[in-house]
């Protein structure tokens, strides 16, 4: 496998309590699988790197980001990049955040290294319409961190998830992100409404209801194969974009969409056809989470060399043949018209200065 880049989750933990997330449960309460809450600690880095210290000196880039968690919840967050920047000076390190938690002191230090990016994920331009959303955030401390970010020289983007409650804004976002300092915006689609009988409907829990945005234009590729009969391929981001995801204790994934593969107690999830699809291909290779986890006598670079459920993947992402249900669901563009978004992200450059 061609590795360029990893995307690792290195928490268990968020403040916020996203009620589409997948660390919440249809009750509205964390998950079990998460509830111990560990945080990948510098130590366990150091065994990611060990005996693979040439792949990791080679990346282009990582990714503090992932599917459930925070980053910035890890405490350990400036040792973990300190020891990255030991065997990688100069790789872009790209941590995404909902920007309400952390110490202001580390968005301060990261904001000092010109190589790291800071994608935060604000669903509003004010409290009340963020909050509705990204439950448990506060918009003035988003505003202060990103803020100390910005101001010790760092690159900050503005990702902003539509819905029906805040599309309103989207207009505003703009000039609102780049009178604070903000290099990009990204106003992104979500891929998490249910569609039944043609008709879109709210995603959430049984507690709470986020309603789909009104305006077709913001509805995610997938819906618009469903609804419009458009031709829609898979292209595999994690293949193209040359990435493994790491999860916090050290499971070797294809990519961060498949993180369901780690939550066999949550039914909710692990049982749907998808992820069942998924499971099915790992186990016909022999292998299991365990066999994919770092150890002392496991590298990282022993994994991705003989990993036959990982290079299976790779070979379909590169044959453009990977259809799994879980693929389709995150990874449709319209070959037609593909530009390389994958996700259903809008970027918009709001400065001239070069990309790190």
């Amino acid at each position: 496998m061609n590795v360029y880049r990893l995307v690792l989750e290195v928490s268990e933990l968020c403040n916020a309590s996203c009620p589409a997330c997948m660390r919440i449960d249809e009750n509205d309460q964390i998950q079990v699988d998460l509830k111990e809450g560990y945080r990948t600690t510098p130590q366990d880095f150091d065994l990611w790197i060990k005996n693979s210290e040439e792949l990791f000196a080679n990346l282009e880039r990582i990714d503090f980001t992932g599917r459930f968690a925070d980053a910035m919840t890890n405490r350990n967050l400036l040792q973990i990049v300190r020891r990255f920047r030991a065997v990688n000076p100069y790789a872009t390190i790209n941590i995404q955040t909902n920007g309400s938690v952390g110490a202001i002191n580390t968005y301060r230090r990261l904001g000092a290294d010109p190589n790291v990016k800071i994608q935060f994920a604000i669903d509003g331009t004010d409290h009340e319409t963020n909050v509705k959303y990204r439950r448990g955030t506060k918009f003035d401390t988003i505003m202060k961190n990103s803020r100390a970010f910005i101001d010790a020289g760092g690159w900050a983007e503005w990702i902003f998830l539509v819905f029906d409650h805040n599309e309103h804004q989207v207009a505003g976002l703009e000039t609102l992100a780049k009178s604070l300092g903000f290099k990009f915006i990204a106003v992104r689609k979500s891929h998490r409404f249910n569609i039944n009988n043609g008709q879109l409907e709210p995603q959430g829990n049984n507690v709470i209801k986020i309603y789909p945005p009104k305006d077709s234009k913001w509805l995610h590729n997938k819906y618009q194969e469903i609804l419009t009969n458009q031709k829609m391929a898979v292209r595999c981001a994690a293949h193209d974009r040359g990435y493994v995801y790491i999860s916090p204790r050290g499971v070797v994934l294809p990519c961060y969409q498949y993180a369901e593969l780690l939550f066999p107690n949550q039914p909710a999830i692990y049982n749907t056809p998808g992820v069942q699809e998924i499971v099915s291909v790992m186990q016909s290779h022999n292998e299991s989470l365990d066999t994919l986890t770092i150890k002392d006598n496991r590298s990282l670079s022993n994994i991705l060399a003989e990993s036959k459920f990982l290079n299976y993947i790779a070979e379909k992402a590169e044959s453009r043949t990977l259809d799994y249900m879980e693929c389709r669901e995150k990874c449709l563009v319209n070959v037609d018209k593909f530009s390389g978004d994958y996700y259903g992200w809008e970027y918009k450059r709001l400065a001239f200065d070069k990309v790190s």
